[in-house]
C-alpha cells in the first residue's frame, strides 16, 4: 500500500500493545487508566491512518498522465475506452446486396421488424379482431335504447 510508513507501522504495534497492557485484572483505578490510555493511543493511531490514506489519495490525483498509468492512452486502449462507437449504415439485403446509406437501411429494417397490416395477409383470427375493432362497443344502456337484445335484461 503505498501510504503505508513507518510511522504507521510503530503506532500500531503501540496500540496493540496498549490493549494488551489496558486487561490489568486486579486495580479498578490501573485499569481504567490503561483503558483510557489505550483508547486515546487509538484515536492517535486512526487519525494519523486516515491522514496517510487523504495524503495518498491526494497525490495520485494530482500526478501527471506521464507518471500515472491510469491516465495513460495504453491503459485506456487496454479497457477498450477508446473505441469508437459502431454505427449501422449498410446491411445485405436477402438478394445479396448490400444497402447504399442510412435512409434505405432504417426502411429495410422497419420493412423486415414491422410489416404491413394489410387484410389480404390476415389469418381468420385476425380478422375476427380487425371485424370487432370496426364496430363501435355500445354498453347495455345504449343497446337497451335501441331495442336490441340485451341477454336477460328487461326493457322498462
Amino acid at each position: 500500500m503505498p501510504w503505508w510508513t513507518s510511522e504507521l507501522t510503530i503506532l500500531r504495534k503501540r496500540t496493540l500493545a496498549l490493549r494488551r497492557y489496558k486487561r490489568t485484572r486486579n486495580d479498578d483505578n490501573l485499569r481504567q487508566e490503561r483503558m483510557l490510555q489505550y483508547q486515546e493511543g487509538k484515536r492517535h493511531y486512526q487519525a494519523k491512518l486516515q491522514e496517510g490514506k487523504l495524503r495518498s489519495s491526494k497525490e495520485f490525483c494530482s500526478q501527471s498522465a506521464d507518471s500515472n498509468p491510469w491516465k495513460n492512452a495504453l491503459y485506456k486502449l487496454a479497457s477498450r475506452k477508446l473505441q469508437s462507437k459502431t454505427t449501422l449504415s449498410t446491411l445485405k439485403i436477402q438478394n445479396g446486396t448490400y444497402t447504399s446509406d442510412i435512409v434505405s437501411t432504417m426502411k429495410h429494417m422497419m420493412g423486415h421488424f414491422i410489416p404491413e397490416d394489410t387484410e389480404r395477409s390476415d389469418s381468420a383470427h385476425l380478422k375476427f379482431i380487425r371485424k370487432l375493432t370496426a364496430e363501435p362497443r355500445l354498453t347495455q344502456r345504449q343497446r337497451i335504447y335501441r331495442g336490441e337484445n340485451t341477454g336477460g335484461v328487461r326493457k322498462v
